[in-house]
């Protein structure tokens, strides 16, 4: 169903919910309506995940985004300053392999519906785990 809302009535908290991992668009695509709402709304819904491969905007600061958790592939555009602050989770990996993963996750959840597929998402968390291991981003 598709539905229309007005930039500045935006309530997330219709289409979010407490513990939601959202993918956001990058670079050009970024999407700086919803990024503002987000940042704006985030708190409110609580538990909320985001990831971003990168930013541009600099809508995303430590403090902008202290009510949910960021994580991205690398400390690429503006989002330096969320790594350097300790505020971004890097998963360190090639832009190729982000797209096979989420594809997984999403397949998942098309069979499964909200429940999703925990032998799936499981095995992605395993295979970021094992790849921020192998590539520490602050080595000490």
């Amino acid at each position: 169903m598709t539905v229309s809302v007005q930039a500045d009535t935006l309530d997330l908290s219709q289409f979010l919910k407490p513990g939601d991992h959202i993918v956001l668009g990058q670079a050009c695509g970024e999407p700086t309506t919803l990024v503002e709402a987000l940042i704006a709304q985030g708190a409110g819904i609580g538990g909320l995940s985001a990831f971003i491969a990168t930013s541009f905007s600099g809508l995303f600061t430590p403090e902008t985004a202290a009510a949910f958790s960021l994580s991205s592939m690398g400390a690429i555009g503006q989002l330096r300053m969320m790594t350097k602050a300790g505020a971004l989770s890097v998963i360190p990996c090639h832009v190729s392999q982000i797209g096979r993963m989420i594809a997984d996750v999403v397949e998942g959840l098309r069979h499964n519906g909200e429940a999703g597929d925990g032998q799936i998402e499981a095995r992605i968390k395993a295979e970021a785990e094992a790849l921020c291991a192998r590539f520490p981003i602050y080595p000490s």
